[in-house]
């Protein structure tokens, strides 16, 4: 693990009790009996960077995610189709020797089991990112801080589940026949 990454790791460790309520921890929903809802519950990161990916998933799993990691993405295919269903993808931009992530999003965008998950896309590179963007959900340049993956990852996955479920209308007892 690179210097960056053993500092980003101890920032988040550090700093789990503020952030923890923006990822995984429980929220508590208004209205609904002691409902808690877990935004991002799975995650499948995808970055060919091995230090990084390692990064991302420990801070992901502090924050109460269930991740997967693939280097590249033929691999985040294969843990697709062994049924691991991501709740939100987190994807580089740039995957070394082999396809884009960005044309990974586009695959996802257009298959059906896939389509309506929300995609993050991840780059150091400014334009590259920029023109990747109607691919995505959300553009994170690098290097960002673990309060920024939390709250985008959070916003996202609330968003995608409707953020709080509705409570259910109180019953009216059973009326005595006439």
């Amino acid at each position: 693990m690179g210097a960056t990454q053993r500092a980003l790791l101890a920032h988040a460790a550090g700093r789990i009790p503020e952030t923890l309520a923006l990822l995984g921890g429980e929220r508590q929903c208004p209205g609904v009996n002691s409902v808690s809802v877990q935004p991002c519950e799975r995650v499948l990161v995808v970055e060919d960077n091995a230090d990084a990916l390692s990064t991302l998933q420990e801070v992901l799993e502090l924050g109460g995610a269930q991740t997967e990691g693939a280097t590249t993405v033929e691999q985040a295919w294969v843990i697709l189709d062994h049924g691991f269903r991501p709740s939100i993808f987190v994807i580089d931009v740039h995957l070394g020797g082999g396809k884009a992530g960005d044309a990974f999003a586009r695959e996802l965008r257009t298959d059906p089991r896939f389509g309506g998950i929300p995609v993050v896309l991840l780059s150091g590179d400014n334009r590259r990112l920029r023109l990747s963007g109607d691919l995505a959900d959300a553009l994170l340049l690098k290097p960002f801080g673990v309060e920024d993956l939390y709250s985008v990852l959070s916003d996202l996955c609330l968003q995608s589940q409707g953020s709080c479920p509705t409570p259910e209308p109180a019953r009216s007892p059973p009326r005595a026949a006439d």
